[in-house]
């Protein structure tokens, strides 16, 4: 239980901040290209309006943060260079004045790829192209973004670089803190587990008590209707109690300390078989399907009674004629267990609150079923402490089905080899 709070403790924390920095980095990144994009795109529009020639110092842009301003230092550190063409996309004149890296036949090439790429403005390397129309034909001013390219990459590179620093020091503060943080929980939980553990201990003297009494006044009057129902509600009162203190213990670090490799195939059979007698009493029919050779790490009585609420409760609650189905095989590194069950339909809300403790989809049957509302629970408490998975779902509209989920990452295909000798599997027939 601690691992696992502490767990979902780190994932969520580190999840969020994981969120905050990646909206971060987008948005840093993006604003800052479009801002120096639009910066290049201003200074090109201002050297087409000027007829391919720099404007003058304060001839420039606006005021906004995205203009490019034109200083008298302007004209020594911008690069760039001309291409004008005819109507019939034929280049008509060069010019080079202001570049030294770029040749007329490179000049040329730029010019061709512009013009295939039939934009206005755009990349190509580290120039940004403005493509012009006039009345006599093309205007292309190629302006050398070099600088700004790389200073986009340097915050690239520093923003990525910070922001894995971040949260590499917020996961060592968050595990070395998680603990503490979560110790309030801890606290009230194990106060609960103790108070049921002693209310418990405190029912159960008066509840023997009781029976005891039953047991003794009903030698006398056996037929009496009154000490039946005592009796009877005593007895399901001590199994309530029983499966509280239970349900209590799997918040345990470890509720099951005695792990081993067993057959799962040999333990669902012998548990499926007992059902096969009771769904018959009731009327229905039990479909067993389940795979030989299956190997499961864990505590084979717990995984058990996994499977005796799950069948017992497909039988209990099974609706109709329908056969009830239990299945168990492995796919990869899992095992899956299933069972399915003719029901009434259940709202998604209904099935996702079914392994909740004291929860009924119908209250109304809780006296015909006997059932406490506490069985799926326990499931769940049990399967979550293998690491596993359990949920509920409706297909259709008249059939639900309970499926029980159990991923086998404890033991290896190394170690199910080697154990195979000494966990043997029954062959059915």
């Amino acid at each position: 239980m601690l691992n696992r709070l502490r767990r979902k403790f780190i994932l969520v924390a580190m999840g969020s901040l994981l969120a905050v920095l990646s909206v971060f980095l987008l948005l840093l990144n993006a604003g800052n290209y479009l801002i120096t994009t639009a910066a290049a795109d201003q200074l090109l529009v201002s050297i087409s309006n000027n007829q391919g020639e720099l404007p003058s110092s304060g001839d420039g842009p606006g005021q906004m943060p995205w203009d490019y301003p034109i200083t008298e230092e302007t004209p020594y550190e911008t690069r760039y260079f001309v291409v004008r063409a005819d109507q019939d996309q034929s280049v008509v004149e060069v010019q080079l004045d202001f570049i030294s890296a770029v040749s007329g036949a490179d000049a040329h090439s730029y010019f061709q790829r512009a013009m295939a790429s039939d934009r206005a403005f755009g990349y190509l390397g580290n120039y940004r192209f403005y493509r012009c129309e006039q009345e006599d034909g093309y205007l292309f001013i190629f302006l050398d973004c070099a600088n700004q390219l790389r200073g986009l990459r340097n915050v690239l590179l520093i923003s990525l670089g910070g922001s894995l620093l971040v949260l590499s020091c917020t996961g060592v503060l968050v595990l070395l803190l998680s603990r503490r943080a979560i110790r309030p929980m801890l606290l009230n939980l194990e106060r609960q587990r103790q108070f049921i553990t002693d209310a418990s201990h405190e029912l159960r003297t008066p509840l023997t008590a009781i029976l005891a009494a039953c047991d003794l006044m009903g030698m006398d009057d056996p037929d009496n209707e009154w000490l039946h129902t005592v009796r009877q509600e005593g007895q399901r009162m001590g199994r309530l109690v029983t499966e509280l203190v239970t349900l209590s213990r799997m918040d345990e670090a470890d509720p099951f300390p005695h792990r081993q490799v067993f057959s799962l195939s040999r333990a669902a059979w012998d548990i499926a078989d007992s059902f096969l007698s009771v769904a018959q009493a009731r009327g229905k029919r039990l479909e067993l399907d389940i795979q030989d050779g299956v190997l499961l790490y864990g505590e084979e009585a717990a995984i058990q009674r996994v499977i005796s609420i799950l069948l017992d409760n497909a039988v209990k609650y099974s609706v109709g004629t329908g056969p009830i189905r239990f299945t168990l095989s492995r796919r990869r590194r899992e095992i899956l267990l299933n069972t399915v069950n003719s029901s009434l339909p259940l709202a998604p809300e209904q099935t996702e609150r079914l392994f909740d403790r004291f929860y009924r989809a119908d209250p109304s049957r809780n006296r015909s079923t006997g059932g406490s509302g506490i069985g799926l629970a326990m499931a769940r408490a049990i399967v979550e402490a293998h690491d596993g998975q359990i949920r509920a779902w409706c297909s259709g509209t008249e059939r639900t089905a309970i499926h029980f989920q159990v991923r086998l990452h404890a033991v290896s295909d190394k170690a199910r080899h080697s154990r195979t000798a000494l966990v043997q599997n029954p062959q059915r027939t």
